[in-house]
C-alpha cells in the first residue's frame, strides 16, 4: 500500500524505534534534561520523560480517543447501524436486552463517563487539582 518492501519498511521502523528509544533511555538519571523533563503546574517535583509520555498516551489520549469514538459509533455512525452489524450472524441479537443495553451505554453514558475522567485526569496530573477525597 505504501510502496515500500518489507526490508525498506522494517528498517524504517527499527530506526523510528530507536530514535524514540534514546530519550526513553535517557530518562533514567543518564541525562539530567531527560531526568527532570517537565514540571506540571502545582507539582513540586519535576517528572522524567517516560513519566510524561505515560502520562499523555495512557492517562489523557486514551480516553479522550474512548470519548470521541463513543460519540463517533453514537451520532455519526448511528448506534443503529453499529448494533446492526453487531448482529450479524445472529438476528435475535438486535431484539436482546444486551442491545438495549449497548445503545443506551453507548449513546448517554460512556461519553459522559469518559469526558469526565478525561477531565479529571487533566486536572489532577497536569494542574495539581485534586478533586474528591
Amino acid at each position: 500500500q505504501k510502496h515500500m518492501n518489507r526490508k525498506s519498511a522494517a528498517w524504517l521502523s527499527a530506526g523510528i524505534v530507536m530514535v524514540l528509544g534514546i530519550p526513553s533511555m535517557l530518562a533514567n538519571g543518564y541525562s539530567a534534561f531527560f531526568t527532570k523533563f517537565i514540571t506540571y503546574l502545582g507539582a513540586d517535583v519535576s517528572t522524567d520523560f517516560m513519566t510524561f509520555i505515560g502520562d499523555v498516551s495512557n492517562n489523557t489520549l486514551l480516553p479522550l480517543n474512548g470519548f470521541l469514538i463513543s460519540l463517533f459509533a453514537a451520532y455519526v455512525w448511528k448506534s443503529r447501524r453499529l448494533l446492526r452489524e453487531m448482529s450479524r450472524g445472529n438476528e435475535k441479537f438486535l431484539r436482546s436486552p444486551m442491545a438495549l443495553y449497548l445503545h443506551f451505554t453507548l449513546k448517554y453514558i460512556a461519553p459522559v463517563l469518559l469526558a469526565v475522567i478525561f477531565v479529571i485526569t487533566i486536572l489532577e496530573i497536569f494542574f495539581g487539582i485534586k478533586l474528591g477525597v
